[in-house]
């Protein structure tokens, strides 16, 4: 039968991509997704395939004897074309046989086979466009494994878990397109790896929109997990993620240290660990909500995880009224398939996370419980309830770091970043006054009172002035910044333990006799032990260190659209090719730059991303990854060199931001250096600005000698270019960092030539070709006698005129009277031209 447009969809399982025998269970075929084919019409032509043609044309047929009957023709075309369907080219042939005999029948006969084999080509062409179009559908549809990428950069690779068989075997269980839904999101979000580098450079350009106060971010991935959900719906089985398995993989940072129970090992202690879904944690009887109340920070508990920087972060996000962020963040439309999906901020990007719901658990009497963040009982809950989204960012957080283990430490700052995309500044404590006025700002920008836009953060000094503890504080630990009020009793901030428990227990604590009824009311203070409490700030200032200030609307102010919007820039530093080092380095200008242009003046927001190595850590290793870059930015128009380009901002972290006031109509070159050049690793700039557009810029083509130079030296991290010591206090020089042992062999001290001690502040560079000669020593110097009328010379003399002695400036103007020229009379400075009638001036020398 002929095929129809209507059928082009069908396809067996092997073509889909099962290619079991026909016998095999896999191999059965939906019933319900195969659709009914209508007979072809009658004018669609029969199929016919090469060597049907062949026998057909090469027939040999003997009409001298007797011309073959209707019949006999039919059989005869069926027996070798196999298809009923060619009754209109028969009943032509046969009344060419009524109407002919002999000769003339066989050359209609002949005339017949020729037409049905055009027929037949045509139609095999058709057949095989229509295979080709199916088998691309086919391929678009079938799972994909996994390709090398030829460049770009290297992504971190754990050893332990085969993620490519396990997405195999997911392929095969619920098909190819939720298997490539899972790959996709999958690797949008892997790390990059800061020690595998590409051979050849690459520069990617991107862009990133997002509105702060709407359900906005990463639309694409979160329309990715709605499809996954409505797939797996209708299979009456949960989602079981194939790329982070409810087992000691997603746990520890390395699986071959499971169950180690000596020293400061992973969960030391802990047995009897299994992975239960949310109606099995805790109480039965309670549902399981994402939200439960709305969200507070009274949701977050910590549990047996050092990730309190994490958890001081999401507490601070769910600060405020409006719930919109986390609510953006956190894809549930899953959940009843026991799927979520987080969106975090990567490297200029949002992302997607996919997990399951299958959460670590251990046994307490006949109940499951979170041995990690779990649930948190509040009086702001639903009745009845348990909340999740702790729980499920944790998980998320842990995937995007490949372990639970490997988010062990951090930085809130860092953290906010990631959930926000909004910039990051930390404020000094040390200048109280000012460290309020920015704070405050930051937290009520109307200065009112209203929903704060920026999240705030802090941690215990480490010169705190005594024992933290005795206070109620953790030396080290992260805190949130809920509120601050300034009242007749002076200025207070509210912070939060993410522990949920154990809290200040100094002046103006829960428990203090210092509140009275008017403050209370003021501040709006409850005596609960939920981690939350507040310190009169003249304490805070003396116990922490510092407030970070993480603002997820700013990048908005650069539109009018109030739409956060970034172009960014990707690239590597590739040792021998790109890997310039900073910006006094002789191979600066091989470094990869990019041009920015903006349409109008403005304070544009760079920032500045280096790779998260925390999926790299492993038991026992102290292994560091830390780099000292820059962001330089240079005015094409100004002409600067490498040296000269103006610093944007330093980053020695995952993150850095900056600001830096931009033309509309300039161009600019950015340029984004490491310590010292040879160091290898991957990076990402982005640019906020009004019409911002950026493009790369080609480098000149690498000599031989610049290649030695820029060479991988083997540097991991950043340290003393010479010694390879861990730096804590350095000297930059041109070429990168040294200790201040290797700085004062590589650059020996000045020392005076008369008291052989090492110049501080001024000196003689040179006295009496002697070497440098420090103030002191100079003035006990027996006095120079000029030659001419011999006086002392002072302090400023010619030390040889002519062969013979000191001359001083006096004498040697005497000695050297002004030129005149010769024909314009007037004394020459400067150059002048020597003739044997006396000098003359530039001016006259070409006159007659």
């Amino acid at each position: 039968m002929a095929s129809t447009d209507e059928d082009q969809d069908i396809c067996c399982f092997s073509c889909f991509g099962g290619g079991e025998d026909e016998g095999s269970p896999s191999a059965a075929v939906d019933a319900g997704a195969v659709q009914t084919v209508s007979e072809a019409p009658i004018s669609t032509p029969p199929v016919t395939t090469s060597s049907m043609q062949e026998a057909v044309v090469n027939q040999d047929v003997n009409l001298s004897i007797a011309a073959p009957s209707l019949s006999d023709i039919q059989k005869a075309v069926e027996e070798k074309l196999d298809l009923p369907d060619v009754d209109v080219l028969l009943e032509e042939a046969e009344k060419k046989v009524e109407e002919f005999s002999g000769e003339q029948v066989a050359e209609d006969l002949q005339e017949v086979a020729e037409t049905i084999q055009d027929i037949a080509e045509d139609q095999e062409q058709n057949n095989e466009d229509e295979k080709q179009e199916k088998e691309e559908q086919r391929e678009e549809r079938e799972y994909k494994p996994e390709e090398v990428p030829q460049t770009g950069p290297h992504w971190i690779k754990k050893e332990g878990y085969d993620v490519q068989s396990a997405l195999n075997s997911f392929a095969a269980k619920h098909g190819a397109e939720a298997a490539n839904i899972v790959k996709e999101l999958y690797e949008r979000h892997r790390m990059a790896d800061p020690t595998s580098h590409p051979t050849e450079p690459y520069y990617e350009i991107f862009a990133e929109s997002w509105k702060p106060y709407e359900v906005s971010r990463d639309l694409q991935g979160e329309s990715s997990v709605k499809r996954l959900s409505e797939i797996l719906k209708g299979s009456g089985q949960l989602f079981e993620d194939p790329t982070f398995p409810s087992n000691a993989f997603a746990l520890y940072a390395d699986p071959s240290y499971a169950g180690m129970n000596t020293g400061d090992a992973f969960l030391a202690g802990v047995e009897g660990i299994e992975w239960k879904r949310p109606n099995e944690i805790g109480d039965p009887s309670l549902k399981p909500k994402v939200w439960s109340g709305g969200i507070d920070p009274d949701d977050v508990a910590q549990g047996r995880l050092g990730n309190c920087y994490y958890l001081a972060a999401i507490s601070a996000c769910s600060i405020g009224s409006s719930d919109i962020l986390l609510h953006d963040l956190c894809i549930e439309d899953g959940m009843d398939q026991g799927m979520f999906g987080v969106k975090f901020f990567l490297n200029g990007k949002w992302v997607t996370v996919l997990i399951d719901d299958r959460f670590p658990c251990v046994r307490r009497g006949s109940l499951w419980y979170p041995i990690f963040c779990g649930f948190k009982d509040h009086s702001g809950q639903e009745v009845n309830t348990k909340e999740l989204w702790p729980l499920v960012f944790e998980k998320a957080w842990a995937k995007l770091h490949l372990s639970y283990e490997a988010t062990a430490g951090g930085l809130t700052a860092d953290t906010t970043n990631y959930l926000t995309g909004g910039t990051v500044q930390s404020i000094s404590l040390d200048e109280p006054d000012k460290a309020w006025s920015i704070a405050f700002a930051a937290l009520y920008p109307d200065e009112s009172g209203k929903d704060n836009s920026c999240f705030l953060s802090c941690s215990v000094r480490s010169d705190a002035p005594g024992n933290p503890q005795s206070m109620g504080l953790v030396d080290g630990h992260a805190y949130s910044v809920l509120k601050m009020a300034e009242v007749a009793a002076g200025r207070f901030v509210q912070i939060r333990n993410p522990w949920g428990e154990f809290e200040w227990n100094g002046r103006y604590s829960d428990k203090s006799e210092l509140w009275t009824p008017e403050l209370k009311s003021q501040l709006d203070h409850e005596d609960e032990e939920d981690g939350s409490f507040w310190m009169c700030w003249e304490d805070f200032v003396a116990w922490y260190s510092e407030i970070d200030i993480c603002d997820p609307v700013t990048l908005s102010k650069m539109s009018n659209a109030s739409k956060c919007h970034v172009v960014g820039f990707a690239s590597h530093w590739i040792a021998g090719k790109t890997a310039g080092g900073p910006p006094k380095c002789r191979t600066f200008a091989f470094n990869p730059r990019v041009s920015l242009r903006v349409q109008e003046d403005c304070e544009a927001i760079f920032s500045l991303y280096l790779p998260d190595s925390r999926p790299l850590f492993r038991p026992n290793q102290t292994a560091s990854h830390k780099n000292l870059c820059t962001l330089s930015i240079i005015e094409l128009s100004s002409q600067q060199t490498g040296p000269d380009a103006r610093q944007v901002l330093t980053c020695s972290l995952r993150h850095g931001s900056g600001r830096f006031l931009v033309e509309a109509g300039k161009e600019y070159h950015l340029v984004a250096s490491c310590w010292t050049n040879g160091v290898q690793s991957p990076f990402w700039i982005t640019v906020s600005a009004p019409g911002a557009q950026l493009s790369p810029v080609p480098t000149d083509p690498v000599l031989a000698e610049e290649a030695e130079l820029m060479a991988d030296k083997g540097f991991t991290a950043f340290c003393c270019i010479d010694c390879r010591a861990d730096l804590s206090s350095y000297y930059m020089g041109d070429d990168g960092p040294r200790c201040p042992n290797c700085h004062e062999i590589a650059n020996p001290p000045t020392c005076c030539f008369a008291c052989g001690q090492r110049v501080q502040g001024q000196y003689y560079p040179d006295v009496d070709n002697q070497g440098p000669c420090c103030l002191d020593c100079y003035q006990k110097l027996p006095s120079k006698i000029c030659f001419s009328c011999q006086r002392p010379v002072g302090n400023k003399y010619i030390p040889d005129y002519e062969g013979q002695g000191a001359c001083c400036i006096d004498c040697y103007q005497a000695l050297n009277p002004p030129k005149v020229c010769k024909q314009c009379h007037f004394e020459i400075s400067g150059s002048y031209f020597d003739t044997p009638e006396g000098p003359l001036c530039p001016g006259c020398c070409g006159s007659p």
